[in-house]
């Protein structure tokens, strides 16, 4: 059972809580135990324990996470603990405990196994202390939601730990009641995020993707290298481009060799419209008038908080609503991979075979690719505030 219907099982949300919830996690992306602390339904130790015992294994607390030994730290490589989202903590008798977001993922439970020489001994976390070290031992960037979250959880403890101090139960009560007055001044943390997304006016804050217009050049003979393939042409590529729609272009001119159909959903104000494609023949003007919202009702549902989906298509209204707007065809595999930028979502790859076959290509080859994407995006809005300084 996944964490939302257990929550909702237990009476700790509602099936509307949830859906916010659901809508939240797939607009700022995230798992989504951060998008219910967020929206103040569940405090961090609660969610712990309940992920302790939805997966069947221990809670890995903030505690042990604050001071791993660096022998332990070297068990496993940067590439590894980015990869799987896996802290170790404690090494005994060549046994490797390490904290989680999903300790129940065989292929990355193998993996650490293999990269470490050691027996793993899986325990769960929320994942805004999983990133947090992932910060603190390994150099990985946090992204400033997470970086905002975990300083208010600090500081939200610190009365409760206070209370704990007391020297009677007066002072445990004054302490306890500060901190339940801290947490309600502080209210529903990503509806105060969402607000501020909707209210910034400025062009830094609104321009999560590059508006086209090619940016000047001095003219002059070509100096640009060589054409390479696969990848390693994308980035050459996508370094030269200057506007989003030369983004799109180089990157679906490259997902376009493993599959049928492929599409580059760009997102504005939480409304998804094709900002190119290859494969999709459609009249311009319905592929212009494919618009919908960014919500768990949409196929976008099938993320659930994950990297990318691939898979058959499920039997479900929101699938098939998709698939219609699209020509009505139904493929027999799809891949969707959502892209982030300013801690929301911004656009999202989304590719299939067609009725028969299967998409060509590793999944993490074209999960690169929209990391590619993204690093270009920001790299285009770059150049042109410097080439308007």
């Amino acid at each position: 059972m996944r964490l939302g219907e257990v929550l909702v099982k237990r009476g700790i949300i509602t099936d509307k809580e949830l859906a916010k919830a659901l809508d939240a996690q797939l607009i700022f992306g995230a798992h989504l135990g951060t998008c219910l602390i967020e929206l103040g339904y569940i405090d961090e130790e609660s969610l712990g324990n309940l992920l302790g015992e939805t997966f069947k294994v221990r809670y890995a607390t903030r505690e042990l996470l604050q001071k791993i030994p660096d022998h332990v730290v070297k068990s496993l490589t940067k590439s590894v603990v980015e990869k799987h989202q896996a802290i170790p903590f404690d090494l005994k008798e060549k046994v490797l405990h390490v904290a989680m977001v999903n300790p129940r993922h065989l292929p990355s439970l193998d993996e650490l196994s293999f990269v470490s020489g050691c027996r793993i001994e899986a325990w769960v976390a929320p994942e805004v202390r999983i990133v947090q070290a992932m910060e603190r031992y390994y150099d990985v960037p946090r992204r400033l939601r997470y970086i905002h979250l975990a300083n208010q959880l600090d500081e939200e403890q610190k009365p409760r730990k206070e209370a704990g101090k007391a020297s009677s139960p007066k002072k445990a009560a004054m302490a306890v009641m500060k901190a339940q007055a801290a947490a309600t001044q502080a209210g529903p943390r990503i509806g105060r995020a969402d607000r501020a997304v909707r209210e910034a006016d400025t062009e830094e804050r609104s321009e999560i993707w590059p508006a086209d217009g090619r940016l000047g050049r001095a003219k002059g003979p070509s100096t640009a290298p060589k054409r390479q393939e696969g990848l390693a042409g994308v980035s050459e590529e996508l370094c030269r481009a200057d506007d989003g729609a030369r983004i799109a272009k180089v990157a679906l001119n490259h997902a376009a060799r493993g599959m049928a159909r492929c599409i580059l959903f760009e997102v504005k104000a939480g409304v998804a419209a094709i900002r190119d494609s290859r494969g999709l023949n459609l009249d311009p003007d319905r592929v212009r008038n494919i618009r919908f919202p960014i919500t768990s009702d949409s196929i976008l549902g099938l993320l659930c908080g994950e990297r990318f989906y691939r898979g058959p298509v499920p039997d479900e209204p929101r699938c098939r609503a998709f698939l219609d707007a699209l020509g009505g065809t139904t493929p027999s595999e799809i891949l969707i991979i959502p892209l982030y930028r300013e801690d929301r979502i911004a656009a999202f790859l989304y590719g299939d075979t067609g009725e028969t076959g299967r998409i060509q290509g590793e999944t993490e080859e074209y999960l690169k690719l929209v990391r590619m994407v993204a690093l270009a995006i920001d790299l285009v809005i770059l150049k042109k505030k410097i080439h308007s300084a």
